[in-house]
């Protein structure tokens, strides 16, 4: 598999994620926004136009009280995802806010903040993911809203799902795929330097 483009990939543990989503203000309609979007992308893993082009129209309730949604993936029609209850949740508190529940669910604003049916821009996505990140004191260099699915990805890993499981999470078709992209995402530590440190004299890695 064609792999390469996951070389520079980056993503947030589950400390710098709850940090990120900590720092939205959810006092007015745009913050309450952004915490849903983000939520969402951090618990569905969807790509950026995957998400915030949902309509409410495309919420549905199947038996078992399982929420789904249809969107449009690379290409593909009519494709479905579960929607975790906690995202639910943030949309419907959003939705609540606004008295909106149909057209776009992450709809844009206008300069007197009255409501546009449009979906969010890619660019006021980005925007917003920056800002928040340095409120939580995060990195911003190679930030992008992919990220945020490398990062679902990685907290999957971390809370002990399977290759196979992820890979069917991610939509990806070969198991191979999601394996190289996720030791693309694990940290590698430096596990040698203590070793050196000892060597010239320096236990612990301080001067003594």
């Amino acid at each position: 598999p064609k792999v390469e483009r996951y070389g520079k990939a980056m993503c947030w543990d589950e400390e710098q994620a709850g940090a990120f989503l900590r720092g939205i203000d959810t006092s007015n309609g745009p913050g309450k926004r952004n915490l849903a979007l983000f939520v969402g992308y951090l618990l569905t893993g969807l790509r950026n136009s995957e998400l915030r082009t949902l309509r409410y129209e495309d919420i549905e309730f199947l038996p078992g009280n399982v929420i789904v949604m249809r969107y449009e993936g690379k290409g593909k029609p009519n494709q479905t995802k579960e929607l975790p209850p906690p995202v639910y949740e943030a949309i419907m508190a959003y939705g609540n806010a606004e008295e909106k529940f149909t057209g776009f669910v992450f709809h844009r604003y206008s300069s007197q903040g009255e409501i546009i049916d449009l979906p969010i821009s890619d660019q006021t996505v980005r925007d917003a993911l920056k800002y928040y990140a340095r409120r939580a004191g995060l990195r911003t260099s190679g930030l992008k809203v992919h990220s945020l699915r490398h990062t679902a990805a990685y907290l999957r890993a971390q809370a002990g799902d399977s290759e196979d499981n992820i890979r069917r999470f991610l939509k990806q078709n070969n198991v191979e795929t999601t394996r190289i992209y996720l030791q693309k995402l694990k940290p590698n530590p430096d596990k040698t330097w203590m070793t050196v440190a000892e060597k010239l004299g320096l236990p612990g890695g301080s001067i003594r």
